[in-house]
C-alpha cells in the first residue's frame, strides 16, 4: 500500500513538472504584437526609457503612428540597408512618461547580426534639449581629451518578426563644456528592422 501510494505521489509530481515546463514555454511564446520597442538607459545616473507599442506602428515600419502630427515623429528602427540603428522620441518632450525628446543614431558600419560591435560610429546625442558628443570640443585643454567610443552587443536578430534587441555602452562628453567630463551610458533596446 505505502509502496502504490508512493508510485502515485511520483506521478504527481512528474505531471506537474510536465504542466509547468509546458506553461513556461507557452509564456515565452507570447504575440510579438503585445511587446513594445524601447531604448532604455541610464546616463550620469538619471535613468530614461521611451517606448512605442509594436500594435501601434505603421505597417513594415518601426515609426509609430500619430493622430496628431503636431506630436513630432517617433521611431525606433534599425535599416538593414544603410546601416544606422536610429531612435528619435519627440512628442510631448520631457513631460510624460516614456516621452522624454531623445534622439539617438548609431552607425554598426557592418551588417547587424547577433554579435558584438566594438567599433560603432556614433557623433552625438541629444537627450532633453542637451547634446552630448563624442569628441570633445570644449576650450583647448593639454593634453587634449582623446574621442570616446561606443560599443553594441546585437543578443537578438529576428528578420521573421522584424525585431531586433540589444545593450549599448557608450560614453559622451557634454556639448561645449570645459570640464572635459566623460558621461558614460549603459542601456538596451528593441528595435524594428526597416527593409525598405
Amino acid at each position: 500500500m505505502a509502496k502504490k501510494s508512493m508510485i502515485l505521489n511520483l506521478a504527481k509530481v512528474l505531471f506537474a513538472f510536465i504542466f509547468l515546463m509546458g506553461c513556461s514555454e507557452s509564456e515565452e511564446s507570447k504575440p510579438v504584437e503585445d511587446e513594445e520597442l524601447f531604448f532604455e538607459f541610464t546616463l550620469d545616473g538619471i535613468s530614461y526609457r521611451s517606448a512605442i507599442k509594436i500594435a501601434d506602428l505603421v505597417p513594415q515600419g518601426g515609426f509609430e503612428y500619430l493622430a496628431d502630427p503636431s506630436q513630432g515623429m517617433n521611431f525606433m528602427f534599425y535599416n538593414f540597408f544603410s546601416g544606422p540603428l536610429a531612435v528619435t522620441f519627440s512628442n510631448n518632450c520631457g513631460t510624460s512618461p516614456g516621452r522624454d525628446c531623445l534622439y539617438f543614431e548609431f552607425h554598426l558600419n557592418e551588417e547587424a547580426k547577433v554579435g558584438v560591435f566594438k567599433k560603432v560610429t556614433n557623433y552625438a546625442m541629444a537627450v532633453n534639449g542637451q547634446t552630448y558628443v563624442t569628441g570633445y570640443n570644449g576650450p583647448n585643454v593639454n593634453p587634449e581629451p582623446e574621442d570616446l567610443t561606443t560599443s553594441i552587443e546585437i543578443t537578438k536578430f529576428d528578420e521573421v518578426n522584424n525585431i531586433m534587441e540589444g545593450v549599448v555602452n557608450a560614453q559622451f562628453y557634454k556639448d561645449v563644456d570645459p570640464s572635459a567630463k566623460v558621461y558614460n551610458l549603459k542601456g538596451k533596446f528593441r528595435v524594428s528592422i526597416y527593409k525598405g
